[in-house]
């Protein structure tokens, strides 16, 4: 066969195989429409982000009332009442010893502070130096003020060494090996950078070396190390949003003149708008630490899925962060743009560990608080 007869039986064949294609076509009666048409349930991913802190908050702030011994006296109460007012939150230290003996203490925490939204936090099981004890005793201290809450039916998660005496690694160890996930110290340095995951930082340098700010009066002992007035908390309050950072403010007796390190209780009302009336999130010293190990460890999967038009029919999150889900229970916030064809419309949130519940778009972004625990959320327009 020469290179003619080759050509001739190649054209043939391609004729044939289109002639072939051509009525198999016909035979369907398939249009271009139906060769483009949509598919139903097509999913694309978009791009989602989990903001730093809650709600998208430039920074964030707890308050700390670390006085060993909370009591139901009228001080306490005052302080209560300004937090109420100002709808603010503040973590109440529980040196487990002295309140497992006391009703009226217990009640106080369990009946007013707890039901108040506040927070508690471990204070020991004894007001000891923890790091004059060995490994061992101070394990045990620890282990037994964990212990004690569970028992109130309180989640440990934070904890302040009696005193700011947290300096031996030892010491640190042995509170981590207990259970609690953070521990708040104090020493003079930190007045120079009480800052706590600044900028791009997703931890803590230490999570069990936390600094602090003391709040103290200066008509106290004229302390030159801590924070003595609203006024200056302010610069500090600027200067964590500035770093994105979290920031613990600690005071001893509020508007208990006689006591310990006090604080005038006018300016913490003046401390109270200061925080409020800035983007900051102020939350219990629990939920923060919570925020910020779920969000390290976060992987998030975000779709959008398409209907037969070939229109945005709703959007699928699922967080995972790889820990416990029993501990680690806080919300975190998504991020992400709206699908155009959506506008400003209210959106319905369902998933199957939640009732729906609905959220309003911001601009042209929807921030959307859900718990990591690997459950899908799905989000559409409320029609």
């Amino acid at each position: 066969m020469n290179k003619w007869q080759i050509r001739s039986v190649f054209q043939i064949t391609k004729y044939f195989s289109a002639a072939l294609i051509i009525i198999s076509l016909q035979g369907c009666e398939l249009s271009d429409r139906d060769l483009l048409a949509p598919i139903a349930g097509r999913e694309e991913p978009i791009e989602a982000e989990i903001t730093k802190w809650f709600n998208d908050h430039k920074a964030a702030v707890a308050l700390n009332y670390d006085h060993g011994y909370p009591t139901t006296t009228s001080y306490a109460r005052d302080a209560l009442a300004l937090l109420k007012k100002h709808n603010a939150v503040m973590d109440y230290d529980i040196v487990t010893h002295s309140l497992m003996q006391s009703d009226s203490m217990k009640s106080f925490i369990l009946n007013e502070i707890i039901p108040s939204g506040m927070g508690v936090f471990g204070h020991g099981h004894k007001h000891d130096n923890h790091d004059d004890k060995s490994y061992d005793d101070a394990y045990a201290s620890f282990k037994q003020c964990y212990d004690d809450m569970v028992t109130l039916g309180i989640k440990p998660v934070s904890y302040a060494y009696p005193g700011g005496w947290g300096y031996h690694l030892s010491t640190r160890k042995a509170l981590k090996d207990a259970g609690f996930l953070n521990g708040r110290k104090f020493e003079q340095l930190d007045i120079s950078n009480p800052f706590i995951m600044p900028d791009e930082k997703l931890e803590p340098r230490d999570w069990y070396a936390l600094p602090t700010l003391i709040m103290q009066s200066e008509d106290y002992d004229g302390c030159i190390v801590c924070v003595n007035n609203a006024e200056e908390l302010a610069e500090y309050l600027d200067r964590a949003i500035e770093k994105t950072a979290w920031l613990i403010l600690t005071y001893h007796f509020i508007g208990d003149l006689n006591n310990y390190g006090f604080y005038y209780l006018p300016e913490f009302e003046r401390d109270l708008i200061a925080v409020k009336s800035r983007d900051i999130w102020n939350d219990k010293m629990d939920n923060i630490t919570l925020y910020a190990y779920e969000r390290k460890g976060a992987q998030i999967e975000a779709v959008k899925i398409f209907d037969e038009n070939d229109r945005v029919e709703k959007i699928e999150i699922k967080i995972d962060d790889g820990l416990p889900n029993d501990i680690f229970d806080q919300p975190l916030t998504v991020k992400f743009e709206l699908p155009e064809e959506w506008g400003m419309k209210k959106l319905k949130v369902k998933s199957p560990i939640n009732s729906e519940f609905y959220i309003n778009p911001i601009e042209k972004s929807v921030l959307i608080n859900i718990l990591p625990n690997e459950v899908v959320y799905t989000i559409e327009p409320n029609l």
